[in-house]
């Protein structure tokens, strides 16, 4: 997923420029500039680097911040529209931001609708809480099962089930090994840096 990982460090990096902006500019600001590379995508060659991080994917940030800022809620039929249009649209000789960005979209803006009326369901937050280390290492997890699925031979949909089911073992494994341990090390350091910078008298009373 390593190009993925390309323009989320873009977009993060755009987003904490924004924030030497007032709260009331920042999303304009960013929505624009995502824009005016879009536009300037196809009106502009610029070379391969800025072909790439001007390519309509970078209209799903502008749908993400859009859903953030404005609390954005579609009917629950969204949800099965998106994913008709994932399935349906696959072919289509278009941008994936249109066939996979905007049926993404249609699905989280829908499910937050309901988002109040579902019960708490357990597995939901486990996999959400190990969501990013899935997505990080569920290729590495796909190419174990290629490698070794020749000596089972269980047939096309056994692979998809088991396949499914390893990456996301995989990536649950991976949180909790590694990218648990990492966020606990980094915020005892930032709580320690907080007490560090405390005054004797504030001292006392944390």
């Amino acid at each position: 997923p390593g190009w993925t990982l390309n323009y989320e460090m873009f977009f993060y990096l755009v987003f904490a420029s924004s924030l030497f902006l007032k709260h009331s500019y920042r999303f304009v600001t960013v929505a624009a500039f995502f824009a005016f590379l879009l536009v300037a995508g196809n009106l502009v060659q610029g070379g391969d680097i800025f072909e790439f991080y001007s390519r309509p994917i970078v209209i799903e940030f502008i749908m993400g911040m859009a859903i953030a800022k404005y609390g954005v809620k579609l009917p629950l039929v969204a949800v099965p529209l998106g994913f008709f249009m994932m399935v349906f649209m696959q072919s289509a000789p278009v941008d994936r931001a249109y066939t996979l960005g905007i049926p993404a979209m249609l699905i989280v803006a829908g499910a937050l609708s309901a988002e109040q009326r579902l019960p708490k369901w357990k597995l939901a937050d486990v996999l959400g809480t190990a969501s990013y280390s899935i997505y990080l290492f569920h290729l590495l997890a796909l190419g174990m099962m290629v490698q070794i699925w020749p000596y089972l031979d269980l047939g096309k949909e056994a692979f998809v089930a088991l396949s499914f089911g390893f990456m996301l073992l995989t990536g649950c494994g991976m949180y909790w090994a590694l990218e648990r341990p990492i966020i606990a090390f980094f915020a005892s350091r930032r709580n320690r840096n907080k007490i560090d910078i405390l005054q004797p008298e504030q001292m006392v009373r944390t």
